[in-house]
């Protein structure tokens, strides 16, 4: 199953850069990263409420220091890894920003 969710992500990613090369004519990378983040971070929060995970995994991160410093420098990561897809799709297209973009398994490889 793991696969099909694989390919499943690989699509709606590919989807994204097409969709955002689109939203970049109009509006900012800032502002579309911002809104974004704004209305994932809610409905994901929303649903971790649902599910009865969000009090428990609040007090799981509140008591490693290790745990919030990894959630931190994610969303640093994250944020920037998307300001710097924008800029390349702004500053060339989707498909070639997407092309070189596809490189990433080699850093996985060298960061873990």
């Amino acid at each position: 199953m793991w696969i099909v969710f694989a390919l499943a992500a690989s699509v709606l990613w590919g989807l994204t850069y097409v969709i955002n090369e689109q939203v970049y004519k109009k509006i900012s990378i800032i502002t579309t990263i911002g809104i974004t983040t704004l209305f994932t971070g809610v409905i994901m929060l929303f649903f971790a409420y649902l599910g009865g995970l969000l009090k428990q995994e609040l007090a799981v991160i509140a008591g490693s220091k290790q745990l919030l410093l990894f959630i931190i420098g994610g969303t640093i990561v994250l944020i920037l890894a998307e300001l710097f897809i924008g800029l390349s799709i702004i500053n060339k297209n989707a498909t070639l920003a997407g092309l070189i973009e596809i490189s990433y398994p080699v850093f996985i490889v060298l960061f873990a």
